[in-house]
């Protein structure tokens, strides 16, 4: 198998490792898929990443952010399955539950997101473990090359986040949902009012956090929505981490749905997440996967699902590596006489997790115990 770009063979070490490796027939078949999943960029290939984004680079973004390219309805194109439709009626009747409700992209009809109503959330590790305000601004110029994200841009809350646009249909379905006035179509919006009605992906306290307002006069050869394409580079700390401090394992970054998110909203920001080459670790109340959205969340009931090449193991195996790294970090600083990083929770980790030996690696064990010598006059006289 290979690990970190390295070739080893599995027929030997720690009987943990080999744990995780084997299954009932011998070497599992996805192993290496799932180390390929899991194992986060050497520090070769993040090289380039740690470098300030300057010069033609950033100019280059720019451009793309004030004209972004032209997009292909045929691949954009994606299919909303609500497994959450139907009720207990419907589960009883033909499994309409387990099947659900399924519609394309080109009806009008649009689901909504909210933290008061169906919640939905996106985690993700950041590429590299760096989170910094160039970060999201890679991830804004991202998104306005999705379909129906021309227009977005970042949010002026406490926090900051994504504030993306709100369409036609989508303001048709808060209309349908008595969430807007049934009496104000959207070809007699303002663009102000258009402005106070566009839903946002706001970032958490906690997880993140990328709180940014202009500080430069607004440019007047652009649009007012597009002055952050040029104000956000000149800030000092444009190219500083916000998750230095922050152990490998918790370098993660939460988005959560504000003001009825609108579902190509999250289809739309995911791709940008994966274009900007950040792991998508987990999504609440949704799921996305082979140009399919499912939801599955309520407003009374809330579902996290595994994301990315990593969705078919368990969050410890996935949280494996950066659990590793903080480990040999640890050990660094006490050899330097350095302070412990702190935890966001405690100081457990998935490190922290051993892995469940085998019924035979028992008896092994306590078999060898046995065949050594001496061992039962020393329970005698113990």
């Amino acid at each position: 198998m290979k690990v970190g770009g390295h070739r080893y063979e599995v027929g030997g070490g720690l009987p943990g490792l080999l744990n995780y490796c084997t299954g009932e027939h011998g070497r599992k078949k996805n192993l290496q898929k799932t180390i390929d999943a899991i194992w986060l960029p050497t520090v070769q290939e993040s090289d380039e990443h740690q470098k300030d984004l300057c010069g033609p680079k950033l100019k280059e973004l720019q451009r793309r952010a004030l004209k972004p390219m032209n997009k292909n309805s045929d691949l954009d194109a994606f299919e909303v399955v609500d497994v959450c439709q139907g009720g207990l009626p419907c589960i009883l009747d033909a499994g309409f539950r387990r099947l659900g409700h399924t519609r394309s992209t080109s009806e009008d009809t649009i689901y909504l997101f909210d933290h008061f109503g169906r919640q939905a959330e996106i985690i993700f590790r950041p590429y590299c473990g760096l989170w910094r305000l160039r970060d999201l601004f890679e991830v804004l110029v991202a998104c306005r090359q999705q379909d129906g994200l021309t227009f977005a841009e970042p949010s002026l809350t406490s926090h900051g986040g994504l504030r993306l646009p709100r369409s036609e249909a989508g303001w048709n379905s808060m209309r349908a949902a008595g969430e807007a006035s049934k009496d104000m179509p959207f070809s007699k919006l303002s663009d102000a009012e258009k402005a106070v009605a566009a839903a946002e992906l706001r970032l958490c306290a906690a997880c993140g956090p990328m709180a940014w307002q202009p500080r430069m006069a607004a440019n007047s050869q652009v649009q007012p929505q597009d002055n952050w394409i040029y104000a956000m580079p000149q800030e000092a700390e444009f190219n500083k981490d916000t998750l230095y401090d922050r152990p490998v394992e918790e370098k993660l970054v939460r988005l959560w749905a504000k003001q009825h998110v609108e579902d190509k909203h999250l289809v739309g920001v995911l791709r940008a997440l994966e274009a900007c080459q950040h792991d998508i670790h987990q999504t609440k109340g949704f799921t996305f996967h082979q140009n399919r959205l499912r939801i599955t969340g309520t407003k009374a009931r809330k579902t996290a699902h595994k994301a990315g090449l990593a969705r078919q193991t368990s969050f410890g195996m996935a949280s494996a590596h950066a659990a590793l790294e903080d480990e040999k970090d640890a050990e660094r600083r006490s050899r330097k006489g350095l302070a412990q990083r702190s935890f966001l929770l405690n100081r457990a980790s998935s490190s922290d997790m051993k892995p469940e030996m085998t019924r035979s690696f028992y008896q092994a064990t306590k078999q060898k115990e046995l065949d050594v010598p001496g061992i039962e006059s020393i329970g005698q006289y113990s």
